[in-house]
């Protein structure tokens, strides 16, 4: 019942995770961000040769889409842990 929820914030906490390497990287030359929405992107390319590709306003929504989606998870989870006090504290 929980399992959903706790690997939704884990997926989220590693989403931010992206995002803060993307912006800490910002004025890195030849970095290139990693794309949260391309699963096969495990790392981070640098080249000399090549512009940053760093759109910090993408990087600030993504940034606001995970805190959304964070606080989102984290209050179902309150409301289930909720219900299962209630349904532990019934007598039949």
């Amino acid at each position: 019942m929980f399992n959903a929820n706790i690997n939704a914030i884990q997926n989220t906490l590693l989403k931010q995770t992206i995002v803060t390497q993307n912006v800490a990287n910002l004025n890195t030359k030849g970095y290139q961000e990693i794309d949260l929405n391309n699963k096969n992107t495990a790392y981070a390319q640098t080249s000399k040769s090549t512009p940053n590709n760093v759109n910090l306003a993408s990087q600030l929504v993504y940034s606001n889409l995970n805190a959304i989606g964070l606080k989102a998870n984290v209050d179902v989870l309150k409301s289930q842990n909720k219900m299962l006090g209630y349904l532990l504290d019934m007598n039949i």
